[in-house]
């Protein structure tokens, strides 16, 4: 089969839109998903030896990363005895 210019030209742009699509619906998907969390409203005393993604993840269920992104702006800063309120 001998393809034309054309026909070669038709062919990688149908190629590059369908790969186009392909990564608009990856990205879509993560960005969907990326902030899906749900806690439980309570207040947790930090006790040693404590994280906050541990904490986080005994009290909230879906994207944990994001729920503790939200919880604390440095969780290494995290100190026996602080008190934290899950949203």
């Amino acid at each position: 089969m001998n393809m034309t210019y054309s026909t070669k030209d038709s062919a990688t742009n149908f190629l590059l839109a369908i790969a186009l699509i392909f990564v608009a619906a990856v990205i879509w998907g993560a960005l969907a998903v990326g902030n899906d969390y749900d806690c439980e409203a309570v207040t947790v005393t930090v006790q040693p030896g404590d994280t906050l993604w541990g904490i986080v993840s005994e009290h909230c269920s879906g994207d944990v990363r994001a729920a503790v992104s939200n919880v604390a702006a440095d969780p290494a800063a995290l100190q026996p005895g602080q008190v934290i309120t899950l949203p």
